[in-house]
């Protein structure tokens, strides 16, 4: 299949050279022959009829396009090494590698898949990447004593590639801005393409297309990508005929033939969607082709940002996303109220969302809620519209993402005796948000005023959250100890060594519930293998690889004490207490769920 395909770009390619008639004057005979333009028109494309609307800003994104920033001397070595971070802004010490092996963080490297559930991890990962550090052990000893350095650039190309994973194509335009052309192999290549296909950066993507498109035809994405910016630039007959050669060599893209297809004029189809990229997507922005559902639902990391703001997805799948991305910390709090404010709002709905039972509230009902909660004056009614809220939001999840989009409404509420009810659901959030006084002051209602609450559950979070932030709970609540909070929450808390030292005693006796049997038992201890031995970057990606495709609800006791443990032992307990603290909110914590 690859030969054949290759047979079909070398005919694309020579194909493409006669179709646009290109002609050399004869002082330049003798010169190697370009067959496509070194540049791409500066005009947006004429004939296809659309405008692309811009991306809303992100803390992620450069507004700009790709900047073509190079670095000219740097050697093999220190292109691996090049990084945007440093320890004085955010990154880690140039030494975050040492004592791993090279085979080993490749694997791993190879496991980030997608955005972390936990935006603590995620960031720590995006960190990892991003710092300027001396790679793992690149230089190996070769023949008869002499040394050689194995895989040129690879290590970038894998630090570019998670990146993209985890849904950070702006920092890669960032990073690949410090990195000369010579030292960035086709995948970097390809993934800055895609980063500025994200980003509606479209000249400057088929800038690099038309330039690179000889270097690496065999691969069938630089196919479809020249078809895509021939069509843009109103070259649809070459364009057409490529589309016929990628069919003729069997490309295993039909979705892709047919969106181009449609960019270029043609009826739309219908076609499976065997995987999502940037290029569908930006004809997908330009066409307005409307997309089902499994487009979203397949879309890679990288894509969610701009999949959340783009007005041809549907409002149901956004929401979706944009409560997933506000999780894994892809978009702002902010970003995702705007979101909320698309779903249609009346004081009708406002009433009926009220009565709609807590286990059938979903995205679209807490979408309403905040609206609701933004436009209510009365302190009372507002307030229970915010226990609707963040109870559903816990439930579902997403407590610090749905958080941050009533956090300021909290803040008007004041600590008084007719919201003493309130007073345990205010002092959580403002403790999850380290405002510690405010926290306070509604833990002094609470006391004052003797508020119970019956529902074990919502009672162990509420005690441990406390707990974890250093702030007092009342006399009757639950021993940290006790049996009666789940093993994933005691053991939250015994990692950070706040309590619950009977864990492992009372899950050996059976006195406490759990679920080790489902854990992987060899990656628990290679991560605590690697965070006792202080190898930092390796314990980052063993973290990620153990977490890798699942929600913070899935993790068991044995699995969580060794990440918390993990951040402890190289003294990150701000961000172990994050971390700690959205298990504690997410996670199953009455006894019997484990």
């Amino acid at each position: 299949m690859i030969f054949a395909f290759k047979r079909v770009a070398l005919r694309f390619a020579a194909a493409l050279f006669i179709a646009t008639g290109i002609t050399l004057p004869l002082s330049a005979q003798n010169q190697p022959l370009s067959l496509f333009p070194s540049q791409a028109p500066e005009e947006e494309a004429v004939g296809t009829g659309v405008t692309a609307a811009p991306l809303a800003p992100s803390q992620d994104e450069p507004a700009a396009g790709f900047s073509g920033v190079e670095v000219d001397r740097l050697s093999e070595l220190a292109v691996n090494d090049v990084g945007i971070l440093g320890p004085t802004d955010g990154g880690f010490a140039p030494d975050v590698w040492q004592g791993s092996q090279k085979d080993l963080i490749v694997h791993l490297m190879a496991r980030v898949e997608g955005a972390l559930a936990s935006s603590t991890w995620r960031d720590m990962v995006e960190r990892l990447l991003l710092s300027t550090a001396t790679a793992p052990n690149l230089v190996e000893p070769g023949a008869n004593g002499t040394s050689s350095t194995r895989g040129a650039s690879d290590f970038l190309a894998l630090r570019v590639a998670a990146l993209m994973e985890i849904g950070s194509p702006g920092r890669v335009l960032e990073l690949l801005d410090h990195v000369p052309r010579s030292a960035q192999t086709e995948g970097v290549v390809r993934a800055k393409i895609e980063a500025l296909l994200v980003n509606q950066a479209y000249v400057d993507a088929c800038r690099v297309i038309r330039q690179e498109f000889l270097a690496f035809h065999a691969n069938p994405f630089w196919a479809r990508a020249l078809i895509f910016c021939q069509i843009r630039d109103g070259e649809v007959d070459q364009a057409l005929l490529g589309l016929d050669l990628l069919r003729e060599g069997g490309d295993g893209d039909p979705f892709f033939a047919m969106l181009a297809f449609y960019l270029a004029g043609g009826a739309a189809g219908e076609e499976e969607i065997a995987g999502i990229d940037a290029l569908h997507l930006a004809i997908v922005r330009l066409t307005g082709f409307p997309v089902s559902d499994a487009f979203v639902a397949e879309a890679p990391a990288y894509l969610w940002r701009a999949l959340v703001f783009s007005a041809e997805m549907k409002l149901e799948d956004r929401l979706w996303l944009g409560e997933r991305a506000a999780a894994a910390g892809l978009i702002l709090p902010e970003d995702l109220t705007r979101l909320y404010s698309e779903v249609p709002f009346s004081l009708e709905s406002s009433s009926a969302i009220l009565s709609i039972e807590p286990e059938n509230v979903g995205v679209r009902e807490r979408a309403l809620m905040v609206q609701a909660a933004h436009k209510e004056t009365l302190d009372i009614a507002r307030a229970e519209i915010l226990a609707r809220l963040l109870h559903s939001a816990q439930g579902a999840g997403r407590y610090r993402a749905v958080l941050g989009t009533v956090l300021g409404l909290l803040e008007q509420l004041a600590p008084r005796s007719d919201l003493a009810w309130f007073a345990p659901i205010a002092a959580q959030a403002f403790a999850v948000e380290n405002q510690f006084e405010r926290a306070q002051s509604w833990l002094a209602l609470r006391d004052r005023v003797q508020v119970s609450n019956p529902d074990q559950r919502a009672a162990g979070s509420f005690a441990s959250i406390m707990q974890l932030n250093g702030l007092p709970n009342s006399a009757d609540a639950p021993n940290l100890d006790s049996p009666n909070l789940s093993a994933r929450a005691r053991a939250a808390i015994s990692a950070l060594g706040d309590g619950g030292d009977s864990l492992w005693a009372d899950i050996a006796t059976g006195r406490a519930e759990h679920d080790l049997e489902s854990v992987d038992a060899s990656w628990v201890l290679a991560l605590r293998g690697a965070a006792s031995s202080k190898r930092l970057g390796e314990t980052i990606l063993m973290a990620a690889a153990l977490m890798n495709g699942r929600d913070l609800r899935e993790l068991g006791a044995l699995e969580i004490d060794a990440l918390i443990s993990s951040l402890v032992a190289f003294e990150y307990g701000h961000e172990a207490r994050l971390f700690a603290t959205d298990l504690l909110l997410n996670a199953p914590l009455s006894a019997g769920a484990g």
